[in-house]
């Protein structure tokens, strides 16, 4: 009898030990679980991103994923990056970003190599192989761009290439609308319009791609086979079909200069399919003979 009472007793105390061990490891699955687990980074359109916590105030997650809607409902951006470090309840670092901005009647998709969201402003800041390509074929390549998705509005002062069917633009700095449909060139602007138009201004230079012109401004020279035009400010409209150049005017200090005559005036306007120049304000023209070159000028 006593053995029996000695066997229970020691049976009551593995039971006790046993409970310790299974209540501690319990503990340490809980702690475990606090500080090392893993935290699904959700986004407005519902998809969740997953993986393990780091230590300290930074957290590393394998992909993220976030958009917007309009007031309608409908989607008006997003954002996603392979990769990404929460700094901060609002700012996100991206990794490999794709994003888009649905504007109406014209998409454009985005890509970098990185990519910094503050998530208080809608604001995207895009670095390294920035990309741009609308849905009409616009495309814009730079180092970085700020994108505003609330606004709607796309901004950097880096080099900025944008091409578009018939023509390529390069100036520093840019200021516009995502879908390129309407964009300022900052400074130092080339615009190559094919076949053989080069157009250079101190800028800017502003593109309306709804209205099809683009205007350039501080000492605009244009050059082609046909000869060269200076002027403070000149407008080129482009066929809304084509995308060719129909018309062009300059206006402030115009200077023409076709073989050896030259032609100054305060605007000129020139029209592609009768190949007419209409000087007016003050027109001059300085003729040059192939002899003895004597100048003839009237005005």
């Amino acid at each position: 009898m006593a053995d029996m009472v000695f066997s229970g007793m020691k049976m009551k105390k593995r039971f006790f030990v046993f409970f310790l061990v299974f209540l501690s490891i319990l503990v340490m699955i809980g702690c475990q679980r606090e500080s090392g687990g893993r935290a699904g980074v959700g986004s407005s359109d519902g998809s969740v991103a997953q993986s393990p916590l780091g230590g300290g105030t930074e957290q590393k997650i394998l992909t993220f994923s976030l958009s917007g809607y309009s007031d309608s409902g409908k989607r008006s951006w997003d954002v996603k990056g392979d990769s990404a470090d929460i700094l901060t309840t609002n700012v996100i670092l991206l990794d490999n970003v794709l994003s888009h901005s649905y504007t109406k009647g014209n998409a454009i998709t985005l890509t970098a190599d990185k990519g910094r969201f503050d998530k208080t402003k809608n604001n995207l800041l895009l670095e390294g192989n920035v990309v741009g390509i609308t849905d009409d074929g616009a495309r814009l390549t730079t180092d970085s761009l700020n994108w505003n998705a609330q606004k709607e509005e796309v901004d950097t002062d880096d080099l900025v290439i944008i091409t578009r069917e018939n023509m390529e633009a390069r100036g520093h700095g840019a200021f516009g609308q995502p879908d390129l449909k309407r964009v300022q060139l900052k400074k130092d602007v080339t615009v190559n319009l094919k076949p053989t138009t080069v157009i250079t201004c101190d800028g800017p230079f502003q593109v309306d791609a709804l209205n099809n012109v683009g205007v350039f401004n501080k000492n605009v020279l244009v050059v082609d086979e046909r000869g060269k035009i200076w002027a403070d400010t000149i407008e080129v409209y482009f066929d809304s079909k084509t995308k060719t150049v129909i018309k062009v005017a300059a206006k402030g200090n115009v200077k023409i200069e076709r073989g050896d005559n030259v032609t100054y005036s305060d605007q000129a306007t020139y029209n592609a399919k009768s190949k007419l120049i209409i000087l007016s304000g003050r027109p001059k023209l300085i003729l040059y003979s192939k002899g003895d070159l004597d100048a003839i000028t009237g005005d």
